[in-house]
């Protein structure tokens, strides 16, 4: 896990301001700092105010958070962290798709663009309700924002990575925003954290609305945004010292994230998604095999490959970290080049088969 003091020593070690070492999993002190954030739409609001209440329908399978966060925090704001350390887990994500996609295409108009930064705050007045209302003030505020640098390559990050941490931006970039809002909750399963961010309470923003048809609507992108340059200021302040925890069952979503990603091996497998998530499973295809068991340490895994003449086991790793998460993905890929044959599970709804 991230040693928050270590990466901290390495940004203040080499003077580092646009790019800095960071934990990979945040802490809690960041995501309450974040979720305490003001002036994010209008003056005096709180982040936290658009992110949706704990208010599932009977039939619906109700989010689920740490009990260690619960007890200490409530269920609402329990949920709030997780919801917002799934954000800033999807801009992780995010920028090492940057990273690899410079890697391959080089410094390009189109690759530059994603690192476009985002507003962190609304303008004196806050955003207007409507269009109608809206200025040119408003429409400069929106659009006035920096693209950040791309990084210096020739620091030693290594010594970051060994210290559980990553080099990214300061400022949340568009691609990481992205990501972010596409990211699949640990929490409340099967639903992004676009989905969680009530749309309803937000006002016009110019450049983030769904103003045409082809237009996409991004304002959930400034919740993000404002939620990183929070969290980046608690950690570089040092208010970070424990990771967001995570149990069983936030283990088993964030893989039923990753297997969802492959399809061939699990086709035959109908009710992959209704029984999810899952303690244990086993998939047998013509060519491999998936053993899979979950417990609160994390996820024991093990995948047979007979075409690469591989063997791959990790056991009690927790899938938030990228390395472990890529491995996963990679071996997945390589199982999927065959059909699933047979499927045993068990669901964490105490459903079983064999």
């Amino acid at each position: 896990m991230a040693d928050y003091a270590t990466l901290r020593e390495f940004n203040e070690k080499r003077r580092l301001t646009d790019y800095l070492a960071m934990p990979v999993v945040p802490s809690v002190e960041m995501m309450l700092a974040a979720a305490d954030r003001r002036d994010v739409f209008r003056p005096g609001d709180r982040l936290t105010d658009y992110i949706v209440r704990w208010d599932w329908e009977p039939h619906e399978k109700p989010p689920h958070v740490p009990e260690a966060l619960v007890a200490e925090f409530g269920r609402q704001r329990a949920f709030e962290i997780c919801v917002l350390a799934d954000a800033w887990a999807g801009c992780v994500e995010g920028f090492g798709e940057w990273q690899r996609r410079r890697g391959r295409e080089g410094s390009s108009p189109f690759v530059d663009s994603w690192l476009k930064a985002l507003p962190v705050r609304c303008p004196d007045g806050g955003w207007p309700e409507t269009k109608e209302l809206a200025t040119q003030e408003h429409v400069r505020h929106s659009a006035c924002v920096p693209v950040v640098c791309a990084s210096d390559h020739h620091l030693w990050w290594r010594e970051a990575e060994i210290a559980g941490g990553f080099h990214g931006p300061a400022k949340c970039v568009s691609i990481m925003a992205l990501r972010a809002r596409q990211k699949e909750s640990s929490a409340a399963l099967f639903c992004s954290f676009e989905e969680l961010v009530d749309n309803d309470l937000l006002p016009y923003v110019p450049g983030y609305c769904k103003d045409h048809y082809f237009d996409d609507e991004e304002r959930a992108a400034l919740v993000v945004a404002a939620m990183w340059d929070s969290a980046v200021e608690a950690f570089k302040n040092g208010s970070a010292y424990r990771a967001v925890p995570s149990d069983d069952i936030n283990h088993a979503a964030r893989l039923q994230e990753i297997m969802g990603r492959c399809s061939r091996y699990r086709q035959a497998w109908r009710d992959f998604y209704t029984h999810a998530p899952y303690r244990q499973m086993s998939v047998r295809t013509e060519h491999g095999r998936l053993d899979v068991e979950v417990t609160d340490r994390g996820v024991t895994w093990e995948i047979e490959c007979d075409v690469a003449r591989s063997l791959t086991r990790r056991t009690q790793v927790d899938l938030r970290l990228c390395a472990e998460a890529r491995l996963l993905d990679r071996e997945l890929e390589r199982l999927d080049a065959s059909p699933g044959v047979s499927f045993a599970f068990e669901s964490f709804s105490g459903k079983k088969q064999k």
